[in-house]
């Protein structure tokens, strides 16, 4: 279980880490642009943007062309970071590395959507009549989705190989001679987590708080003014 937790984080940190940084046209505005929103300080004033209001102007078609598959590329590549910390959720809600493999996978994918995303709208020297880009943070997005691909962040907690057991499934053998202990740990462990639920009165966990705060703050961002 404690090695789930830097999946969490790492998955975490493509939603906080600045995508990239950019320019518009010929001194018109600059900003800079996360997974879920961005923060543009252009001729209108400065604004915050979503993701949302960005998918909102390409189907009224306010914008079109270039632009407007430079946002759904960047729409699908949050739409699949949300959808990796969905699984990363599962997988620490079950205390099973069983979700993290399709999880990088997804992450990874978003990384070449936001790539796509730069390259449609700038060029693909980044630099162009509509402005330039720097991807200060697409570069990390593809390092977490390799580090959990890899399975790498399992060797920084050493001694914890109930994760390992739950994905690799080997030495079945031993787990059919170790049913019995193992199924009194399962169900002492339910039980600490039946105890720790009703001390603290919450009818949800913490991994499902951390998705409510993410949508909160969607939210929080789409109608900030």
């Amino acid at each position: 279980m404690t090695r789930l937790r830097i999946p969490l984080i790492l998955q975490c940190l493509t939603f906080l880490i600045p995508l990239n940084i950019y320019a518009i046209g010929k001194g018109m505005g600059s900003g800079v642009q996360w997974a879920l929103f961005r923060y543009q300080d252009s001729y209108a004033g400065v604004s915050f943007i979503s993701v949302i209001n960005e998918f909102g102007y390409v189907l009224s078609g306010m914008i079109t062309g270039r632009s407007a598959l430079s946002l759904t590329a960047g729409l699908c590549g949050t739409c699949m970071l949300v959808a990796a910390l969905c699984l990363i959720l599962f997988s620490c809600q079950g205390k099973t590395v069983t979700w993290v493999k399709p999880a990088s996978i997804l992450t990874i994918i978003a990384g070449i959507a936001f790539v796509i995303s730069c390259f449609l709208q700038y060029g693909i020297f980044l630099n162009g009549p509509a402005g330039f880009v720097i991807p200060v943070g697409i570069p990390l997005v593809f390092v977490i989705g390799a580090v959990m691909y890899t399975g790498y962040y399992r060797r920084i907690l050493p001694g914890d190989d109930e994760d390992d057991n739950n994905e690799e499934g080997d030495d079945e053998d031993d787990e059919d001679d170790g049913d019995n202990d193992t199924g009194g740990e399962e169900e002492r462990e339910a039980l600490k987590d039946k105890e720790k639920g009703a001390s603290s009165g919450l009818p949800i966990n913490k991994y499902q708080l951390i998705f409510l705060f993410l949508i909160f703050f969607l939210f929080i961002v789409q109608y900030r003014k």
